[in-house]
């Protein structure tokens, strides 16, 4: 006995009742009959045929876990009918079944489609539908390949890499803004030190033999970009089914025009099979991914796969962020944007370090970072020698002259390339390595209202404002370093005019307060007020003139 002899004892008998599921399957049995088959017997293949192909769909929707062999699938139905001397190709009646829309078949599995949707308005959808290969599936693909490489990121700051997603036609210099580009491209002022990863992607082989020019048009024009360009050669939408893209269309345009909410939800189901069978294939660990870069100048192309690309990435971001942090960091922790002051803390003690602090310390350890005055100069070409260095030089412009040292404006730069800093706890972790120097300096911290000595405390809590700013031009409260306090700075300006001296301000203003702090420790201090105040003309004339040695 056949398959579909079985119809009459589950879907036409009521005696046992009727579930919802079976009514379906009944009424979708009559739609497709009264519309298809209307003038044939109850004994016509065809409907044997489509009698068959409900049965199979009926037990999907009860146990959609079932066994394989309980799956609406063109083999199941052939094997339903072997042996049988009437039907001699089940396969070859589905499938000319499937072509008049009774169901849907797609790399061997059957969907039902109850719809009333008019097939004139079903065709123009489908043609509307068919040429948006990159809008339909662009922004899901760079969605699972965010996913799937998620973990291939893992040892690098978040946001060092922006995936993009384009088809042949949309892969062109229009299609990426200028602001998006200077993102990655060195000495611009909106470069963030990311890198992007572009992934091309077709619709079929003729697509497919198009890209390799597009790709080379783009990384000829962005030569000094941060930007690495990806194929999968092998794999286009249509690679394994020619017709796949059309049996897609035809389902999402009947998504589209469908109004049952149930139907909608089928069909849904169906088209985003499809999807998800080619993203497996785009992951599988055995894919080939072609590699398009810009190395000394020259586009350069390479074959490899999912299991180098981690390493792939880390040698691109060595080779084009050579000042880069995110290769000194083992902790995943390290990575978080959470309790910054601490690690800043963490970075400025060093060696007093302890708990997950300490683990990173001694991974700086291992790799022959010291806290050692002369660490630095002897390891100049290191990447925290490289940004102590920039501090050091925009301390000797501001600091050293009179000036503040805005720690907010220094790390705009460490954002850019070749530094790439960014809202993490590394970030803060190196801030405090490389500034720990400064508090042997008797530095201050100003916010224009107070002025205080400079400490571990006061830097780590400026170290993290500022990454919290996170590269904003302003920043409310913001403190910055100096030598001397607004009241200070003034009280040196003023002197030699009250005390009747002449110094010159840019060279001896710093012997001069260190003199005059020495002295004024025997002063009440409210006295002091009233030092800075322009003496009036019978003062002058009847006060002492204070003595030079002073």
């Amino acid at each position: 006995m056949t398959v579909d002899y079985l119809w009459k004892y589950f879907i036409e008998r009521e005696d046992l009742g009727l579930i919802r599921e079976i009514s379906s399957i009944r009424d979708e049995y009559k739609r497709i009959r009264n519309r298809e088959f209307f003038n044939q017997t109850d004994d016509a293949v065809e409907l044997r045929i489509l009698k068959a192909v409900l049965l199979f769909c009926l037990l999907q929707q009860l146990s959609s876990d079932g066994h394989e062999r309980l799956k609406p699938t063109v083999e199941n139905i052939e094997l339903s009918f072997k042996g049988d001397g009437t039907i001699a190709d089940a396969a070859g009646i589905v499938n000319q079944m499937a072509k008049k829309h009774c169901f849907s078949v797609v790399n061997g599995n059957i969907e039902l489609f109850a719809t009333i949707v008019d097939n004139a308005a079903l065709q123009t959808k489908i043609a509307e539908q068919e040429t948006k290969f990159h809008d339909l599936l662009h922004k899901k693909t760079e969605k699972i390949l965010e996913e799937h490489t998620k973990n291939k990121m893992s040892s690098h700051s978040t946001g060092r890499f922006e995936i993009r997603v384009s088809d042949e036609s949309h892969t062109t210099l229009t299609n990426i803004t200028s602001s998006v580009r200077d993102r990655y491209s060195k000495g611009q002022n909106k470069d963030n030190a990311s890198v992007c990863l572009w992934f091309v992607i077709a619709k079929n082989k003729k697509e497919q033999l198009l890209i390799p020019d597009k790709i080379n048009s783009i990384l000829s024009q962005l030569r000094d970009h941060r930007i690495l360009m990806f194929t999968f050669p092998q794999l286009s939408f249509c690679h394994d089914n020619t017709a796949l893209w059309g049996d897609y269309v035809r389902q999402y345009a009947q998504y589209l025009l469908e109004n049952d909410g149930v139907t909608k939800n089928q069909i849904k189901t169906a088209y985003e099979r499809l999807e998800r069978e080619w993203f497996d294939k785009i992951k599988q660990p055995s894919a080939v991914i072609k590699v398009y870069s810009v190395q000394n100048g020259q586009i350069e192309t390479k074959d490899t796969s999912w299991d180098n690309f981690k390493e792939l990435l880390s040698d691109y971001v060595s080779r084009t962020l050579v000042d880069c942090v995110d290769s000194l960091a083992s902790q995943i922790t390290a990575f978080n944007n959470s309790d910054l002051k601490s690690w800043a803390t963490a970075g400025i003690q060093f060696d007093a370090a302890s708990g997950q602090y300490r683990q990173l310390v001694n991974g700086f350890k291992s790799q022959g970072i010291s806290s050692d005055n002369g660490w630095f100069a002897q390891n100049p070409k290191h990447p925290l020698a490289e940004i102590h260095a920039l501090f050091e030089k925009k301390i000797a412009n501001s600091i050293d002259k009179g000036g503040t040292l805005s720690v907010r404006k220094v790390y705009i730069e460490l954002q850019r390339a070749p530094f790439g800093m960014r809202y993490n706890a590394l970030s803060a972790f190196v801030l405090g390595i490389v500034l720990r120097d400064i508090l042997n300096k008797n530095y201050q911290w100003t916010n224009e209202q107070l002025t205080k000595p400079l400490d571990a405390d006061a830097l780590a809590e400026i170290i993290e404002a500022v990454i919290k700013n996170d590269g904003n031009e302003h920043m409310r409260g913001e403190k910055t370093i100096c030598r001397l306090s607004k009241e200070e700075k003034t009280f040196v300006e003023k002197a030699p005019q009250c005390l009747a001296l002449h110094l010159c301000r840019t060279r001896r203003s710093r012997v001069f307060w260190d003199k005059f702090k020495s002295v004024s420790r025997r002063i009440p201090a409210a006295s002091h007020s009233g030092f800075c105040r322009k003496p009036s003309v019978s003062r002058v004339t009847k006060e002492r003139t204070p003595s030079k040695k002073f």
